[in-house]
């Protein structure tokens, strides 16, 4: 191969690296004449393609790769990623376990397989791709000790492989290594520098391949227009708490868009979204940085990411500044640790003023909660029976519907004690994958608790679960990852929520909406005051019924779901962000006052 050649392949390559995708796939077709019949030369395209999201083409590229002698297993691999890129994880799945079909060891394919398991409930396949990438020689890999943690957590496997891990993750992060992705650090660390840490390292490492540019100013209008960006608007806890928001937004003082990379389910509550906005823009096969130009066309004036760091996030898109204005709003509950996002929406408990320090936005405050609800959501009024419940038909019912990740030994150890001193008290569960029901069933034994007295609870749609969820007595909340919008559905149908507050975000939601909710009384600060206050109001049923009375009253008029009251609040920091901006201003924390 000529120097010619050889230096446009390194051209492309760093292109690539750099995430400059539409230049290095510019070069790669320079080089087409001269490499149409190199397999190598069709799957780099592929790589870039899929990058580019360009999904037809760089299957057809892959195809090319695999007929002129690529090696199987990498063309299959990198189908699985296409095929993923695209939201059809049943055809990715079958790539990846196509090429360890064919390459058993297949790194790539390994690691990819187990992270798609691990996102779609199959925790115990995930746990054995993973921990056989590891065994391989890849426990330095990216995310990978985050994500055999997590995997274990989700079974509530809490055994000393899983302690050996966490202990990984820590020591990585304090390194400054991307050992977790960002939503792992909140359930597994209740510290807000280290979360910080975690998500700076993961937006630094090479494969992120994110490029920055510089915000463009767009013109002044009379109106404010925002756009919203998620995957999640549909049938999802996202929107379940934000549509009253996108319902009640001034229309006369703004524009709202949103722009949707996520399925197109045409559900009830997609199209609810799809009404209330003044645009509904789907941008699922437009790259970050076309993404960014289509709003930067729209001249938003400030873009709102619902996804922060969660999975499906596109964070380049706010690298690439799709507009002036960017917020961290409602998905990830922590910062971002980047100069992309200007704000995060927090209120003065779920982030109080010495917690500053830890966050690269500037602080947004709501003068209430910073959590959204959506007043029009179902409030089932007829219950189901204790027994079509599985519940038994006396004694006191102790609730927890959070994801089985967050229940963790000591918040096990906790409720065990609880149900010790309590007697007549049964401990309701999500039902989560069948070895986390073994694994909590012989943990309650081990405990000296009859398994009997662990009740799980099958997933059904959100009236359903609403409806079931006026049978319980009150919520033990887990730390420190609290119930988010778990928690608001129990406080929208009367169920108090009995919560420890911790250091970081993620671990004073619950607090948050219930000072919103008025039970500030409902909130405490130490392991020992936790299973203590849980038995005093198991011992007071008359002061629970009065609670639970107080918050039936009161539903509609507390802040926590006055809806309108609340966007109001939320249009307010809009505005004063627009404003800051179009002055000459920076960012700046603030505090948002009620004037009505």
């Amino acid at each position: 191969m000529n120097a010619t050649l050889e230096t446009l392949q390194q051209q492309a390559a760093d292109l690539f690296a750099q995430g400059r995708l539409e230049s290095a796939l510019d070069v790669l077709d320079r080089l087409g004449v001269s490499l149409a019949g190199n397999p190598h030369w069709h799957y780099n395209r592929a790589l870039v393609l899929t990058g580019l999201r360009r999904h037809d083409a760089a299957l057809a590229a892959l195809s090319e790769a695999a007929a002129l002698g690529c090696p199987l297993a990498e063309v299959l691999c990198q189908q699985g990623v296409v095929w993923q890129s695209r939201g059809d994880w049943k055809q990715a799945f079958r790539c990846y376990t196509q090429a360890l079909d064919v390459e058993p060891r297949h790194r790539l394919s390994l690691l990819n397989r187990g992270a798609l398991c691990l996102q779609h409930q199959g925790f115990d396949a995930a746990c054995a791709d993973l921990d056989a990438v590891a065994a391989d020689g890849g426990a330095s890999l990216p995310g990978l000790a985050g994500a055999r943690w997590l995997a274990r957590r989700h079974l509530t496997q809490w055994d000393a492989a899983g302690a050996n891990l966490l202990h990984e993750v820590q020591q990585g992060l304090q390194q400054g290594l991307a050992v977790c992705e960002p939503f792992t650090s909140l359930a597994a660390i209740d510290s807000p520098e280290m979360q910080r840490l975690a998500v700076a390292a993961w937006f630094q490492r090479p494969q992120a391949r994110l490029v920055q540019r510089d915000a463009v100013p767009v013109p002044q209008g009379k109106k404010l227009r925002i756009g919203y960006f998620s995957s999640d608007f549909h049938d999802h806890a996202t929107l379940h708490l934000l549509a009253g928001v996108l319902e009640a937004h001034d229309r006369t003082a703004l524009e709202v868009l949103c722009f949707s990379w996520g399925p197109a389910t045409r559900d009830a509550y997609q199209q609810r979204a799809m009404a209330a906005v003044d645009a509904f823009v789907e941008v699922h096969e437009l790259s970050d940085t076309l993404v960014a130009d289509r709003a930067r066309a729209l001249e938003i004036d400030i873009a709102v990411d619902l996804k922060g760091a969660t999975h499906d996030a596109r964070p380049g898109i706010f690298a690439a500044r799709a507009a002036p204005v960017q917020v961290n709003y409602l998905g990830f509950p922590g910062t971002l640790g980047a100069t992309w996002w200007d704000y995060v929406v927090a209120d003065p408990v779920v982030l109080p003023a010495q917690g500053y320090v830890h966050f690269s936005e500037k602080v947004a405050g709501l003068p209430h909660s910073y959590q959204p609800n959506d007043r029009a959501r179902p409030h089932p009024s007829a219950l189901p029976s204790r027994a079509e419940q599985g519940l038994p038909q006396t004694g006191l019912v102790l609730a927890c519907f959070n994801a089985h990740y967050k229940i963790g030994p000591e918040v096990f150890a906790c409720w065990m004690e609880i149900l010790q001193r309590v007697p007549d008290a049964v401990l309701w569960l999500l039902e989560g994958h069948p070895q986390a029901r073994k694994n909590l069933l012989a943990a309650a034994v081990q405990a000296g608790v009859a398994p009997s007295r662990l009740v799980f609870a099958a997933k059904l749609p959100q009236t359903a679960h609403l409806a079931r969820l006026g049978l319980a007595d009150f919520v033990l909340d887990t730390w420190p990852c609290n119930a988010h919008t778990t928690a608001s559905d129990a406080l929208w149908m009367g169920v108090p929520v009995w919560t420890l507050a911790g250091n970081s975000f993620a671990s004073r939601v619950a607090a948050s909406l219930l000072q919103a909710a008025g039970l500030p009384e409902w909130i405490c600060s130490s392991q020992v005051a936790y299973v203590d206050g849980a038995v005093d109001w198991a011992m007071h049923p008359q002061r629970l019924q009065q609670v639970r009375l107080r918050l039936a009253q009161t539903r509609l008029q507390s802040p926590l779901f006055d809806t309108v009251r609340y966007t109001r609040s939320l249009e307010a920091a809009f505005w004063a962000m627009a404003q800051r901006q179009r002055a000459g201003l920076g960012p700046a924390h603030f505090q948002v006052q009620e004037s009505y």
